[in-house]
Parts: C-alpha cells; structure tokens; sequence
C-alpha cells in the first residue's frame, strides 16, 4: 500500500516510478516537463503528419533527416556512460541512455551491460577450468571430462539464472519508463507499393522470401557435409591435411555463410513489400538472427551428434577381416594411427590387410558396427567418431571432441 504524496521508488534502486498519462492542457500541471527526446519525437510525428518524406527523399529533395546532437548531453553520456575507465557497464547510467537515445537503445544496453557483468563470472569459471590440460596437474583423459562437464553444467546453469534475472528487470524497466503496451507511430516507406496489397504477385512473392530462408539454411547443411566429404576422400587418397586443418575449415564456413547471409536477408525481406520502416526493420532482425544463429550452431551440431552416424568408414565387404580393412582405410593410408596402436594392421604382400595380432584392434571394437549393405553382404564399419589421440594410460580422445574443442 503506498500512502500517496510522493512517487513510488523501486526496491531495488530506489528509482522513482511514475504513472503514465496521455498529455492533455488540463493535465499539464500534474505532468513532468517534456524531454528533449519527447520534442524530438513529436516534431518528427508532426513533420510525418502533414509532409511525405519518404517521397522527398525518394525525389532527392533531402538526403537524410536526423535530430542534431545535443553537444551539453552528449558530453555528459560520454563523461559518464560512456567512458572506458569506469570499467564494466553500470546500471546507474541507464536513465541518461534513454534520456538521450530512447527506451529501445536503453532497454538493448541494460541487457549488454548486465550480459557483461555475467560474464565475468563465466570467464572466472572457464579460466579455472581450462588449466585441466596443463602437464603440471597431471589430470587423466577422464578427469579432463568430469572437469569439463562440470563446466558445461554451471553454464547451462548460469544462462537460465541470467535470462530469469533480466526477465525481472526488462519488467521493471518497462513499467518504470511506460512501455507497456506501447505502440511505435510507422514511418511509411518509400519502396513501399500499395497497388501491390491483395495481388497474386505479392503473395507469390512472400512464398519466394520464405523459401529463401529454408533453402539457404539447406544449402548451407549441403555445403558442411559436402566439405566433409570431400575431407574424407582425401584421408583416403593419402592427404591428412584437410582432417588436420578440419576446425579451421569449420570456422570459415560459419564466418562465410554468416556473411553471405548478411547480404540475401534484406533482398529476401524487400520482397514481402512491406510498408511501414519499423515491420521492415522487424522482420529483417528475425531472420537475420534466426539464420546466424543456425549458422552459426548447426556445425557444431554436426559434430557432435551426427557425424558419427552420418561420415562411417567401411571395411571392404567379402574380406576376411573387413574391421582390419576399415582401420586401414582409416588410419592406414595416411599413417595417422593414435599413440600405442601404430602397428594394429599391416598390408600384406598378397593384397590383403592383416592383423598384427589377434587382439590388435579389440580398442576398436566399441567404435565399429555391423551393416548389411544392398547386396546382402555384411561388411564392419568405423563410427564416424572415431579414437584420434590416445595417451600412455590407452585412454582415447575422438576426433569428434578434438574438433570440437578446437573449433571452439
């Protein structure tokens, strides 16, 4: 229950927060003066009321239109806000962002700076973690996983602590500046084609942009097992470079796809003829977002749970040992056998691969299956995860987690 008399402030904070009203004379009295950025909004409001400006810039009347810079403001934000040496973002400075840029820019640097200060707990966390592969420990291959484990589990754990405590607080912020609710007057744009509204071409149209999406996201999951092919045909020609160059390969495609994306997205969403700047900007920023994102996850994906599935090495069928045949073309050719198994298989002079002996590749066993193929012939195949890096003690590393670790 709050007495009246004065604001209600935040618990938090101490922040006033205010009751909002639409500006009446009558009213004037009970309500704060205008903000500079309030002016600003409603002389452009008024300006888009009785002037077409997207028709004068579209017929070069005008070349841009913007609010010039408060210089008094302005040097203040940067004095406090936004100076380097007070360290991480604070949320004390937050009310002078959106006095300055406005309640959407602050809203996106309250995440930014909270997102931040976060952070330096998981940087603390992953610094104490990433010491597990230093000699000086001398940490087994499976105490390294229970360490990284742990890792991924405060980290799962810290992003659903963040996003429940920014939930709180973009509430609060909402409700402290009014955003309830709040409706953005539309900026109509210049590209923009009424005689289009209800026609078969725009719907066809729309069709083409949703499918560019679909068939982007597709072309690039081509493109990563494409590659991955193509690696797999070389280690099988002799030439390991491309296995061993494998995370950087990985880094490039996301950077390259990334950005061509950056480049399709705005032609796709031009196509949906969209009126007013704000949906535009909108639809630009789901899209763009959702395909990074996908992106920038899906190889990662790959390699963690389809490859070893998807990119098999198979033995020769009708051989009398097709799991020695699949080792050698595996690690044979190219001479990249893990520490301690170098001499699992030879090639024998008859044509044939041979064992060493009799239980030289029982390490194999748990990574290999048995298929049929088409013609009713059962032949042994390698995972495509598959041992990469043992130490002395025979405990082995997958080239899946190497890469990944890599990559990352």
């Amino acid at each position: 229950f709050h007495e009246g008399g004065a604001p209600m402030s935040e618990e938090e904070d101490g922040l006033p927060v205010y009751a909002y009203h639409g500006f009446s004379k009558e009213a004037k009295p009970m309500l704060q003066e205008f903000r500079r950025i309030d002016v600003i909004r409603l002389v452009f409001k008024h300006m888009y009321d009785w002037l077409d400006l997207p028709e004068m810039e579209k017929q070069n009347i005008y070349i841009s239109l913007f609010p010039a810079v408060s210089w008094d403001e302005y040097e203040h934000l940067t004095k406090t806000w936004g100076n380097p040496q007070s360290g991480l973002p604070q949320d004390a400075n937050i009310e002078l962002v959106r006095n300055y840029l406005g309640e959407q820019v602050a809203f996106f640097f309250a995440w930014f700076g909270m997102y931040t200060r976060g952070l330096s707990f998981v940087a603390v966390i992953a610094a104490v973690c990433s010491v597990r592969k230093l000699p000086f420990f001398e940490l087994a291959l499976g105490q390294q996983r229970l360490v990284q484990f742990i890792f991924s589990v405060l980290l799962t754990s810290w992003a659903s602590v963040f996003l429940e405590q920014y939930d709180l607080k973009s509430k609060r912020l909402a409700r402290r500046w009014g955003m309830h609710d709040f409706k953005h007057f539309g900026i109509e744009r210049s590209a923009y084609r009424p005689e289009l509204e209800g026609t078969t071409r725009l719907s066809i149209q729309k069709t083409i942009a949703d499918a560019g999406v679909f068939t982007f996201c597709a072309c690039f999951v081509a493109s990563i097992f494409a590659v991955k092919a193509f690696a797999a045909r070389q280690r099988e020609r002799g030439h390991s470079a491309w296995e061993a160059w494998g995370s950087y390969t990985t880094v490039a495609m996301i950077q390259i796809g990334s950005l061509v994306w950056t480049n399709i997205a705005p032609k796709l969403v031009e196509l949906k003829n969209f009126r007013y700047q704000e949906e535009l900007g909108n639809e630009l920023t789901t899209i763009m977002a959702h395909v990074k994102i996908f992106v920038a996850l899906f190889p990662f994906i790959n390699i963690g749970f389809l490859q070893k599935w998807f990119e098999p090495t198979c033995g020769q069928p009708g051989t009398d040992d097709p799991l020695a045949s699949a080792a050698w073309r595996l690690y044979g050719i190219t001479s990249t056998w893990p520490m301690g198994f170098e001499q699992s298989v030879a090639w024998s002079g008859d044509g044939t691969v041979r064992r060493s002996n009799a239980t030289s590749l029982d390490w194999l066993k748990s990574f290999s299956y048995l298929m049929t193929t088409e013609m009713g012939e059962r032949e042994t195949c390698i995972y495509g995860c598959y041992p990469a890096k043992c130490n002395v003690e025979g405990n082995c590393a997958t080239n899946c987690v190497i890469e990944l670790e890599d990559s990352l």
